[in-house]
């Protein structure tokens, strides 16, 4: 080979670094692949991600019972728990670029949160019966009084139940002992004889119906709720009904008494 052929040549390797004197050529692997340069460093992790949906939520508000059965409205759950996990991996580092790699196989880890809140869409459970004044104060005996009588008659609904007899009443009417302190609401059904005079015949699914009902709101005759009151547990009258009992402040029933237009509505709630 003439000297002439070889001089490009000599010149290339010149150039590009990878000619020795004693004519030997090496080629260098990447930096970045040799092994020497990898070394463990933290381990990675995958975004947490839920595992289930909220649930053990302790909270709700506004309760249904806040709207009118069927109302729509939203609902927030609070004091809620939710599962997630995410993936935890062993990596290393290139020492020379930075760069990460996974090594090894990655373990799941577990976690649980609390005190969450979402909103769902919710519908109203308040079951409302209005129970109207519709008659005057009365005595019953010595020893107690009837401060006003609200009574509905005749096939009606209340709310969404249905009188099941015609001449039932459903009533609610204020009671003191005049012997004590005792200030009662009461309110239950009768038969068409009344709880005054005895003899109610009311009918089964009456009294079943009554004993839905867990609580009364009082209205003052300018519209405005005076107070509402937790019915005790239902029990059969001795006139054949079955009535709701909750202690109430006796100057309610003495206003109402001397002024039977003190009171003007009953709202039973269930």
């Amino acid at each position: 080979m003439s000297k002439i052929a070889l001089l490009p040549l000599c010149v290339a390797l010149i150039l590009s670094g990878s000619a020795y004197a004693n004519n030997v050529i090496r080629v260098n692997a990447p930096i970045s692949e040799a092994e020497t340069h990898w070394e463990p460093t933290e381990p990675g992790y995958s975004e947490w991600e839920a595992t289930s949906l909220m649930y053990g939520c302790t909270g709700a508000t506004p309760s249904t019972d806040a709207y009118v059965q069927g109302q729509s409205f939203r609902q927030t759950k609070t004091g809620c728990s939710q599962d997630f996990e995410r993936t935890r991996y062993p990596q290393d580092i290139n020492t020379v670029t930075g760069k990460l790699r996974p090594h090894g196989a990655g373990t799941v880890e577990s976690k649980t949160e609390s005190g969450l809140s979402y909103q769902v869409d919710a519908l109203g459970s308040r079951i409302e019966s209005e129970i109207i004044y519709g008659a005057g104060a009365g005595t019953r005996g010595g020893s107690g009084r009837f401060a006003g009588i609200y009574a509905r008659k005749g096939e009606l609904d209340i709310g969404t139940l249905q009188m099941t007899a015609a001449g039932d009443r459903v009533l609610a009417y204020m009671y003191r002992n005049n012997a004590s302190t005792i200030c009662q609401f009461r309110f239950g059904t009768t038969g068409p004889e009344g709880w005054i005079t005895g003899g109610g015949n009311t009918k089964p699914s009456m009294v079943t119906n009554v004993k839905q009902y867990t609580k009364a709101e009082l209205y003052l005759a300018d519209g405005t709720k005076y107070g509402t009151y937790a019915f005790g547990n239902a029990s059969s009258s001795s006139e054949g009904g079955s009535i709701r009992t909750t202690n109430v402040p006796c100057a309610a029933i003495d206003a109402f008494y001397a002024n039977t237009s003190y009171f003007i509505k009953v709202v039973l709630l269930q």
